[in-house]
């Protein structure tokens, strides 16, 4: 895992690169062993601000259809009701994502 600031010049400079892979284990548990990874870029804006837009994806597996018929670890439910009960699809959180945040770091 690490960011790595890179010499851009174009745009004001001011570029990170970001990347990380990890692997977690779970032992008496294999089901939620898996392997994830992330990569992407980070701009340094005015002051304390900055952005960036990251791909991050897993290779959990999970089977979310109504028919599983054991504990999915990665597998969650878009509704829940006020006594705790889920109701409606399913989604599988392992599945791969881009992600844009603004950040604030005053560091």
């Amino acid at each position: 895992m690490g960011d790595f600031p890179i010499a851009w010049e174009f745009a004001g400079g001011g570029w990170t690169a970001i990347s990380h892979a990890g692997y977690q284990y779970m032992r008496n548990y294999s089901a939620s062993n898996y392997v994830d990874w992330k990569f992407g870029l980070e701009k340094k804006l005015a002051g304390f601000w900055h952005i960036n837009l990251l791909y991050t994806q897993t290779n959990a597996k999970g089977n979310c259809s109504i028919a599983a018929t054991t504990a999915q670890p990665y597998c969650f439910s878009q509704s829940t009701s006020a006594s705790g009960v889920n109701s409606g699809p399913t989604k599988n959180a392992g599945g791969a994502a881009i992600i844009f945040n603004v950040i604030a770091k005053n560091y």
